[in-house]
């Protein structure tokens, strides 16, 4: 097993941040919605109308954020190339806005895909949490297996690879 640099490693630990935070993101959206929906149809438009597009600008913010980490994770591993995470990357959020649009939401409604999408972002969070603690500092092969499945695509962020 190869070694990473302490930069890498901090890469990865702002990585895991990043999808603590992202795996939130969905419950606190349904969180939002459905407690503003008590408070009468003024609440619930103040939310729906500045609240979630507040959510969707700091998501998008943290996705790029976590684009940036896991190219620099992915070349620090000499894995690949940018352009080929970058492929991965919209690969897997289009096909997850797709999935999320055409089926989760229409059939399981937006609280349960917001759960669904927050349980899905929670494999990624345990797989780099248990990589990290394996090695410190950690080795480059459990960090690729786990960037390589870690993918966004419920959240439409960023599937990572390094």
């Amino acid at each position: 097993m190869r070694r990473i640099s302490p930069e890498t490693g901090a890469a990865l630990r702002r990585l895991l941040a990043l999808q603590l935070a992202m795996l939130a993101a969905p419950l606190l959206a349904s969180g939002l919605l459905m407690g503003s929906a008590n408070f009468g149809p003024a609440a619930l438009g103040m939310v729906a109308h500045l609240g979630i597009p507040a959510l969707a600008v700091a998501c998008g913010i943290a996705g790029g954020m976590q684009f940036s980490l896991a190219t620099r994770v992915w070349l620090a591993s000499e894995a690949g190339s940018a352009g080929a995470l970058y492929a991965l990357d919209l690969l897997g959020a289009a096909l997850g806005a797709a999935f999320i649009s055409i089926y989760l939401l229409p059939v399981f409604g937006f609280a349960n895909t917001a759960t669904l999408i927050a349980a899905v972002n929670a494999g990624p969070v345990l797989l780099l949490a248990v990589a990290l603690r394996m090695a410190r500092p950690t080795s480059v092969e459990p960090v690729n297996a786990i960037l390589s499945t870690s993918g966004c695509a419920a959240s439409a962020a960023p599937a990572v690879s390094p």
